[in-house]
């Protein structure tokens, strides 16, 4: 029994090694190279005056500014639509909240104190408790 659950486990392991090389390495594998390739003609289409060549690198500084662009075009939407959300819900929101939150954060702070205090003399103790233990097994060894 014992046998065929370590046979299991091998296969196991080996499928999903073999879907993590199908699904994430491969592809990504496929993507940095067409970048990298991308690149390299855009490097070659500057550097030499062939009018093919700079063609095609002038298509590949497209390729990769595009996604780049249009991601950013996303982040930038989704800053201004959250800062407007936000804006929206402070307006509407009454002033006595901001006053309850200000309460609770001084409970916070007295209650983190107060905790400090009490606990400080303990940490003290475990602390000297500490050095004389690696003390004597200095003074021992």
């Amino acid at each position: 029994m014992a046998q065929t659950n370590i046979s299991l486990n091998v296969s196991t392991k080996a499928s999903h090694q073999k879907q993590v090389r199908d699904q994430i390495f491969l592809p990504l594998g496929f993507t940095i190279l067409l970048v990298l390739v991308l690149t390299g003609l855009s490097i070659l289409g500057t550097v030499q005056k062939s009018t093919l060549i700079n063609h095609w690198g002038n298509i590949s500084a497209i390729l990769l500014i595009s996604p780049v662009l249009f991601i950013s075009l996303i982040n930038l939407i989704i800053i201004v639509l959250s800062i407007r959300g936000l804006s929206h819900i402070l307006r509407k929101t009454p002033v006595w909240m901001a006053k309850v939150q200000q309460v609770f954060s001084r409970i916070e702070k007295q209650t983190q104190t107060i905790c400090n205090t009490i606990i400080s003399p303990w940490i003290k103790l475990d602390s000297s408790l500490s050095s004389i233990k690696v003390l004597k097994n200095k003074k021992g060894a």
